[in-house]
């Protein structure tokens, strides 16, 4: 088919790096992408864009004058799907009576709602406004600049996902709709946000090595790191055995190893493992902690990530003969559909390359449309996944999350948990409530034959699976490849890995700090002068690749849709690693190699953070336009020129910046710069708790409310893709284990009394409300309403 995507059209009309990237993963799996430019644009001259606009097609259109305005309209009428960056131009109304089966996908920096719809649209202001920057672990005091871009990359896939699903919906009812994200919402999707009821909130943020001794960074005898991630008590207990330190935590206060510990038993414990760490170099722990299947990676350079094995095993790095800039070595595709595999086209077009050759397709054709477009609906459209049946068997974030996401497009997501549920579920870790909303619960020993029956009967009914267990797991409880293409050939089968199916490291546990560790994110994030940080709370890998699956997911659905098969779909997290990163893998001859970033408030005096006299503010002034804005706030003349000219010039520009900001509120100061025209932003310090009475949160639909029926009325984040236009999907309460066991069941065509002797054998679990136990047969009548 040429890509899932084949025979897809999509018109581009963005300035920033989410909305290229958007439409570069449209491109690179199929879809034609004609990227619309105007006379003087020099912002898509930039290197990052020679990666972002690989394979489209550039038109040069002068669109304030009337045969450019036909122009485009002739193009919209023909399109499949239109983006837009915050500047967006074009009113749905008069799209859909051009186009009734276009999809408008719209990506701004706040939401088109709201007090904040007009703001600008920076990937900074997004992340210190939710509170993500005040959040990050750093070695000096204050929030971090978060060092690669978690919100645009988010937003890309926010926006590139909306758009698919938009079109799958369109294969039923024959209309496109509006669908729209934004950076707000693409630092959300990393920053997942829950309150209320009986959840402790979040403790302090973290030291910069992670606070947890079997969970974190350790420095070698080499002076290398290495990254702990023993997820549960089985690595926990190989990690102290190779670590010889049995002897050492024999008292009962250190619990085998196990959290939770007060904390100056966990400090104790952390100097403990540190201390054993450093008696070797990195090297023969790589080795002892390999053979003995224990989670780790080394805390490595982006340099060194290029030459990983596993990472040109996934094929992420890959070579481009770019026209411009010569031979360049960019990303590979980050997800991968087996069946209908992308494909990176070529490199990007020079500026209206394509123009002549488009206008006179334009002139020669009349509109098509594979199907006609139908009357408006007498309501709103249904969720864009309506009727689409998911299992999910995941743990922790990235397969839960890809689940939370198909769920809240409007998919029926049935979480499959064995008898000790989700391994984040006994934790009660506020984000498992987060991650499984809007899910139904079942609770089935597969160890036994007849609990893996219960799998496979449900797998054989579902359109798509989820899962993100080691490969080769599936197979033990039933659902493995060959059981799938035997069960139910047309299904979508999702994989979510630490690094990959195959290759040499795809036997490895992982987690999502391990993908940091080798893709060089800590190294990212540490800098130049201090050691490498471990994001443990962003997760960014482990929320990218959830994203990316989700992704994937939609467009295997859409090809299902179109006539084709079940696929599958794999997704990891260390090709998430390498998304993040993208800019930094990105190779050239001559490429400019910035230094790394100094401090810990920003790559430079002029797009850093300040600390005003009761809080921080963000600041950005690069162009001209916004330094000179800058200059008249402050009175500094000086800075409507070019900005400081070395790195001493920059430190005194920051020390002086620092001594004016630091004598006025931030929202003082934000208010006055924002009045003069520079992009800025105050960075939110308790936003987990402030985001629930946020009035651009509220005004964007982004709180979603519930009440959970043993911790009572809760608050979350969410509706991160707004479809308008349609119906909300039905919202359910964070499930108790196995609480609709009874009722799935049934619905899979189980008996009562197969019910309750799938219970009375313990195959089948259901975790009772306080002060309430209902018998199973019971339990199963009352869940069908009868």
């Amino acid at each position: 088919m040429g890509g899932a995507l084949a025979g897809i059209t999509v018109l581009e009309m963005t300035t920033g790096m989410s909305g290229a990237l958007a439409a570069m993963f449209l491109c690179d799996n199929g879809a034609r992408v004609i990227r619309i430019d105007r006379p003087g644009s020099t912002l898509r001259g930039q290197p990052s864009y020679r990666v972002w606009d690989r394979g489209k097609e550039s038109v040069l259109l002068y669109l304030d004058s009337t045969e450019g305005g036909e122009d485009l309209d002739g193009l919209i009428a023909r399109a499949d799907a239109l983006i837009e960056g915050p500047d967006a131009r074009s009113d749905y109304t008069r799209l859909a009576a051009l186009n009734p089966r276009l999809v408008h996908c719209v990506i701004t920096g706040f939401g088109t709602d709201g007090p904040l719809r007009n703001h600008p649209a920076f990937e900074e202001l997004a992340q210190a406004g939710t509170g993500v920057l005040a959040n990050l672990p750093s070695f000096e005091r204050g929030p971090a600049h978060l060092a690669y871009p978690v919100a645009s990359v988010s937003a890309a896939l926010l926006a590139a996902t909306g758009a698919v699903a938009a079109l799958f919906a369109r294969e039923k009812t024959g209309r496109g709709r509006r669908v729209d994200t934004s950076l707000l919402a693409g630092a959300l999707a990393s920053f997942p946000l829950v309150a209320g009821g009986r959840l402790q909130p979040a403790g302090p943020r973290p030291s910069p090595p992670g606070d947890s001794p079997f969970y974190g960074l350790h420095r070698c005898a080499d002076g290398e790191w290495i990254q702990l991630a023993c997820a549960h008590a089985g690595f926990t207990s190989r990690a102290i055995e190779v670590l010889g330190i049995a002897d050492r935590i024999v008292d009962e206060r250190f619990n085998k190893g196990l959290p939770p510990h007060p904390p100056e038993v966990n400090s104790e414990l952390v100097a403990i493992v540190s201390e054993a760490i450093a008696g070797r170099p990195c090297s023969e722990w790589e080795s002892l902690f390999e053979a003995a299947d224990v989670p780790f990676a080394r805390a490595g350079t982006v340099e060194q990530a290029k030459s990983n094995p596993q990472v040109l095993f996934n094929e992420m790095l890959i070579d481009v003969d770019d026209p411009e800039l010569g031979p360049m070595r960019q990303m590979g595709l980050a997800v991968g559909l087996l069946g209908t595999p992308g494909e990176v086209k070529g490199p990007a077009p020079a500026l209206g390359q394509h123009t002549g050759q488009i206008l006179k397709e334009l002139g020669s054709e009349t509109p098509t449309e594979s199907r006609p477009a139908r009357d408006p609906p007498a309501q709103e459209d249904p969720p864009p996944l309506d009727g689409v049946r998911v299992l999910e068997i995941a743990n922790v974030i990235a397969g839960p999350n890809t689940g939370r996401l198909l769920a809240d497009m409007g998919a029926e997501v049935v979480k499959l948990e064995p008898p000790q549920g989700d391994i984040s579920r006994p934790g009660g870790s506020p984000k498992f409530y987060y991650y499984s909303i809007n899910k139904r619960s079942v609770c089935v020993d597969a160890k036994d034959p007849k609990g893996r029956e219960v799998v496979q009967r449900l797998a054989a009914r579902a359109d798509v699976f989820v899962e993100n267990m080691r490969p080769g797991a599936s197979d033990r409880v039933g659902v493995g490849q060959a059981d799938l293409d035997r069960l139910n050939p047309d299904i979508v089968h999702t994989h979510i890995t630490a690094f990959g199916t195959q290759g040499p490291y795809a036997h490895r546990p992982g987690m999502d700090p391990l993908a940091q560790a080798l893709t060089g994110l800590q190294r990212l994030q540490g800098g130049r002068h201090t050691p490498p940080v471990f994001l443990g709370a962003l997760g960014p890998t482990d929320h990218v690749a959830s994203m990316l699956a989700t992704f994937g997911t939609v467009m295997a659905l859409l090809v299902r849709a179109r006539g084709g098969s079940g696929q599958t779909v794999e997704s990891n997290l260390l090709n998430a690693g390498v998304l993040l990163g993208s800019d930094e893998f990105t190779e050239y001859h001559r490429k400019p190699r910035p230094p790394a970033i100094d401090g810990a408030y920003g790559p430079h005096a002029l797009h850093r953070m300040y600390e005003a006299s009761d809080g921080w503010i963000y600041l950005i002034a690069e162009t001209p336009r916004e330094r000179k804005a800058l200059a008249n706030a402050l009175g500094r003349k000086d800075l409507a020129t070019e900005g400081p000219s070395d790195e001493n010039a920059d430190a005194t520009l920051a020390g002086e910046l620092s001594d004016i900001f630091s004598t006025r509120r931030a929202k003082d100061w934000t208010a006055e710069l924002e009045a003069a025209g520079v992009p800025c932003a105050s960075v939110a310090e308790d936003y987990e708790a402030d985001f629930f009475s946020d009035p651009q949160a509220l005004d964007s639909g982004m709180v979603q409310e519930n009440r959970h029926p043993v911790d009572g009325d809760l608050k979350f984040s969410g509706n991160l893709i707004r479809f308008r236009n349609t119906r909300a999907p039905r919202r359910r309460h964070t499930p108790l284990l196995g609480e609709h066991s009874s009722e799935v069941l049934a619905e899979a065509g189980y008996s009562d009394s197969e019910i309750a002797a799938l219970y009375e054998s313990s195959v089948l679990k259901t975790e009772a409300l306080p002060h309430h136990r209902p018998l199973p047969i019971m339990l199963a009548r009352a869940e069908r309403g009868i």
